[in-house]
């Protein structure tokens, strides 16, 4: 009895496993391309999004399983299939196509293990020039750090706050990797360099690497795609879209985010339901932003507000010459290109974005540069190490420039919390559910 117990209880659990929707999705997910006018006639048509990984021209590359490749042939739209999904499956496939060959766990890529490690260092390494911060805890309990780097790190300054983040998408690594090296860079020649000792002196920076902590770690160990986090929602579903939840121009419409929990697109129950973003948001409430600047991967792109429409903000002007001069410091280094402009424009509409939302909110500049590399054929989420350096060698100029430039122009902001969620609720358009604002 005891054994045909034990023998059933695998089974389920094997069951389980295989109904499990990572796995499936593992096991029978392709990467393809499409026409962008027929997917976004698909999109019209009220169909969720699915997993976009970039656009080239006139095609949009997508991650699809079973089910979404039925409903695309069924709309009537072709499709070219440029990989399985499989090939994302097994660490071993994994670390080969990412050409790693020395580190730890993820090679040179930091874990979050890593990363917590790294920031504890620099910490040891310059008290006098840093403070460690904790904003809170992700849905599984990992803490989300911030680094503040300034010249009294351990008091608050009637300063600029410029913050840097990465990792709102697990899958892409190299967006840890970039806050990282730039905190290492303002450290390391602080005292070698008077124009990074002016502007630590002069403005508060806040570097937060990974804000996705459980996603990245699940990325690192059981499915190398994965992109929101690990919130149970149900069903064997999991996962929210973290950088669709913030309240600004949340759920506008369904082509720049989705109400389905299924999609890597979906937006959350009500905006900020998610704890990663959510003590984001109180703690730019208490220590409000001169500027922010967040990293994704990829297809090489300087990304300005709006994400939600593709009618220009009224600071657009001075957005679009900053993105101009980070793109023509970046080629300056080794003669790579970033396009810019509007994220609803220059890659594809978003509602519920973090730049929306800094920008919505407090007036200030807000972008997303989509680092390497271009196109999918060119290692797409698999960055190789060596490019790590690389890139980061000709991302720092733009850094630097941005954080110059929001040192010099954005003073600190001085509302009160509450007077800012009014002005958040008076600046939304008007299909806006401010019922749901914080």
């Amino acid at each position: 009895m005891k054994k045909s117990l034990f023998i059933f209880f695998c089974l389920l659990l094997s069951g389980l496993y295989l109904l499990s929707p990572e796995i499936a999705r593992r096991r029978r997910s392709w990467v393809v391309s499409v026409s962008r006018a027929e997917y976004f006639r698909f999109l019209s048509e009220g169909r969720a999004p699915l997993d976009r990984l970039y656009r080239r021209g006139d095609e949009v590359a997508l991650v699809v399983n079973r089910l979404q490749m039925n409903a695309l042939d069924q709309a009537g739209i072709a499709v070219d299939i440029l990989c399985w999904d499989e090939y994302y499956g097994s660490r071993e496939t994994r670390l080969t196509a990412a050409d790693v060959h020395s580190g730890g766990i993820n090679g040179i890529y930091h874990s979050y293990q890593e990363t917590q490690e790294l920031l504890q260092e620099l910490c040891t390494r310059y008290p006098e020039l840093t403070s460690l911060v904790t904003l809170g805890q992700s849905v599984e309990g990992r803490e989300i750090w911030a680094l503040k780097i300034s010249d009294q790190a351990d008091r608050e300054e009637n300063e600029p706050n410029v913050y840097v983040t990465g990792c709102h998408h697990a899958r892409e690594w190299i967006s840890v990797e970039m806050p990282l090296e730039f905190a290492r860079h303002l450290l390391d020649r602080y005292h070698e360099q008077a124009r990074i000792r002016q502007l630590v002196d002069q403005a508060q920076l806040y570097i937060i690497p990974i804000l996705n902590p459980d996603g990245l770690e699940f990325s690192i160990h059981t499915y190398r795609m994965w992109r929101k986090n690990r919130r149970y929602l149900g069903d064997l579903v999991w996962g929210v879209d973290l950088n669709r939840n913030y309240s600004y121009a949340w759920g506008y419409d369904d082509a720049g985010s989705s109400p389905d929990p299924a999609s890597e697109a979906y937006r959350g129950p009500v905006p900020f339901s998610e704890p990663e973003i959510l003590i984001l948001r109180d703690y730019l409430y208490q220590h409000p932003p001169s500027g922010m600047l967040n990293f994704h991967n990829y297809s090489q792109l300087i990304l300005i507000p709006w994400g939600f429409t593709a009618e220009p903000p009224a600071d657009y002007p001075e957005m679009f010459a900053m993105a101009a001069e980070m793109s023509d410091r970046i080629r300056a280094v080794n003669g790579r290109h970033y396009e810019f402009g509007s994220g609803a424009t220059a890659i594809y509409p978003t509602n519920g974005d973090s730049d929306d939302w800094v920008y919505g909110t407090f007036g200030v500049p807000s972008f997303t540069i989509e680092l390497p590399p271009l196109e999918f054929e060119n290692g797409h989420f698999f960055t190789s190490e060596d490019e790590i350096q690389k890139t980061s060698a000709e991302i720092l100029p733009a850094l630097m420039y941005f954080c110059e430039y929001v040192k010099d122009h954005f003073s600190p902001a001085l509302q009160a919390p509450g007077d800012r969620r009014d002005l958040e609720r008076d600046r939304k358009p008007g299909k806006i559910n401010h019922d749901f604002l914080p």
